[in-house]
């Protein structure tokens, strides 16, 4: 029976096809086939079978046999494969992920490849194109891109490089200015960057930040063209206070929610919170004996902020019929969102309802701007718009007067019992 299974995957060829015989797919597959080895590998009995066809897989998928592959490292080191993919763009030749064992794979292998080993590899490999380079110019040139991501990698694992690249640590320096400044003209321009610790650190954060170059480039230049950064900046800061506002009450709804329904059940009401987020209202508390409903609009904030709240037309409409059963509430955003929890929305919860009077001027300039938009004449006026138009309103007369998570679920409690 074992034979027949191990023929079976054995002719599979590759993990791929294997997964489309048992119907999974690829992760379900090296699961089921992990399960499979260490059942073999566990039993005295079977064990030899494990040498019976191609049935382990390698880091590319292909099925070998248990003798032709080998353990990733050892449990202490294992290998990296950033460093496999730098030793085949160095020479082809070298994919050495055909020979040792796929991910999720956890028998025990009789051969090892060991971190001395792919290190003693990758500094032959640097050698050898070193010495390459001193008779035919141009060689250490054509493999930049691989020895600029080895400089790296080494810059990011000092501790394993500095034991198995010692080598390589010692001449990346020379081999990065050679790569980078070395027999190029630099400009005078180029030169200032280098001495400017906070441009450097400044390059530094681009590289991080993985941005377009071409668009950073188009930013520089339309920055130049306005003379400062400081409209781009006001917009920038526009966009990223609504993103964090969307992102901060998408992680903490669900929070939000249990919480509403733990304090209405304590208040001895049992009604439903339903989560919206579209339209007017983030959630929606109903009573589920008699359909009565309670609708909250949940806005969050930073404390050291003076930006202004936010408020999309439908929202603003809803809150100037002044319904008794519509509150807007106001939430913080702590520095860390781990901190939101059950306590700190108790303490930290403020609401208003009623809120015509501060909304009557913002909703009068919404009508008079789509009375603009929809004007027809021969001449109108040209508004250039970077986002959905919303009404704004100061945050200090958003925060005046409000009150606290207790008395909300009691007003909740009167309206919807």
């Amino acid at each position: 029976m074992i034979q027949v299974c191990n023929k079976s995957i054995s002719n599979s060829v590759d993990i791929d096809a294997l997964a489309s015989l048992l119907n999974f797919d690829q992760q379900q597959a090296i699961l089921w086939l992990d399960s499979y080895l260490n059942l073999l590998e566990s039993n005295t009995e079977y064990k030899a079978f494990l040498e019976f066809g191609n049935i382990i897989p390698n880091r590319n998928g292909k099925l070998l046999g248990y003798k032709d592959i080998s353990n990733y490292g050892t449990e202490e080191t294992p290998l990296d494969d950033e460093l496999l993919d730098i030793l085949k763009g160095f020479n082809s030749s070298k994919e050495w992920k055909d020979k040792l064992v796929a991910d999720g794979i956890s028998i025990t292998l009789p051969n090892t490849i060991k971190f001395e080993e792919l290190g003693a590899e990758l500094e032959a490999v640097v050698k050898n194109i070193q010495a390459e380079d001193a008779h035919e110019s141009g060689t250490i040139e054509r493999n930049k891109d691989n020895f600029l991501d080895l400089i790296e990698w080494c810059g990011s694992n000092n501790e394993l490089a500095d034991k198995y690249l010692s080598y390589f640590q010692t001449a990346s320096s020379r081999l990065f200015f050679t790569l980078t400044l070395g027999n190029r003209r630099i400009s005078k321009d180029v030169i200032s960057l280098l001495k400017d610790e906070a441009s450097m650190e400044l390059l530094s954060e681009i590289s991080k930040a993985n941005l377009n170059p071409e668009q950073m480039k188009e930013l520089i230049q339309i920055a130049n063209s306005l003379g400062s950064l400081d409209e781009i900046l006001k917009h920038a800061n526009d966009l990223k206070e609504i993103k964090d506002d969307f992102t901060f009450k998408l992680k903490i709804g669900k929070t939000v929610e249990n919480y509403f329904e733990a304090a209405l059940l304590t208040a001895g009401l049992n009604a439903k919170v339903i989560p919206r987020g579209i339209g007017s209202s983030d959630f929606e508390i109903r009573n589920t004996n008699n359909n009565k409903a309670y609708f909250v609009e949940l806005k969050s904030y930073l404390k050291n902020s003076s930006l202004s709240f936010r408020f999309a037309a439908s929202q603003a409409k809803h809150a100037s019929k002044n319904e008794e059963n519509y509150a807007i509430g106001f939430l913080a955003r702590p520095s860390n969102i781990n901190d939101v929890n059950s306590e700190y929305i108790r303490l930290s919860f403020e609401y208003r309802k009623n809120l015509a009077e501060v909304f009557e001027q913002g909703l009068l300039d919404y009508l008079k701007f789509n009375e603009i938009q929809q004007s027809s004449g021969k001449s109108k006026l040209h508004l250039v718009l970077m986002e959905e138009i919303r009404i704004a309103v100061r945050k200090e007369t958003m925060l005046l007067n409000t009150d606290n998570f207790s008395h909300l679920i009691e007003d909740i409690k009167h309206h919807i019992s």
